[in-house]
């Protein structure tokens, strides 16, 4: 598990590297910047990687973190759809937006979305 997080975390950094929006990008960052072509940029990066982890949980006879939903292809756009129908309903993320990384915030936008049964 301790190398899952790892992975969640600095796949995303290594990528994006030393950005302007930054490293650990707030969700308040994304509240504030959601038009901005470097954020779509990064949630994407960040969905891929989660996108990756779940892989890796699957291969490994592990509980994934969603389940990859059927005849929809993930991209930036999707990712930044499922945030927002997820914040519109949990205003307590909003609230504590800048607490919050987007990394955890998308974490939690695709179980919402996409839950295992």
């Amino acid at each position: 598990m301790k190398k899952l997080l790892l992975f969640l975390l600095l796949i995303p950094n290594l990528v994006m590297g030393q950005s302007k929006i930054g490293q650990d990008m707030s969700l308040i960052s994304f509240i504030n910047h959601k038009n901005d072509e470097r954020v779509l940029t990064q949630i994407d990066t960040i969905g891929s990687t989660i996108g990756w982890a779940n892989s890796f949980l699957e291969a490994n006879g592990k509980k994934p973190i969603y389940c990859n939903p059927p005849n929809i292809t993930l991209n930036g756009y999707n990712y930044v759809n499922f945030l927002e129908e997820f914040l519109a309903k949990r205003p307590e993320f909003v609230s504590n937006a800048s607490k919050i990384t987007l990394i955890m915030a998308v974490i939690f936008a695709l179980e919402d979305k996409f839950p295992c049964n």
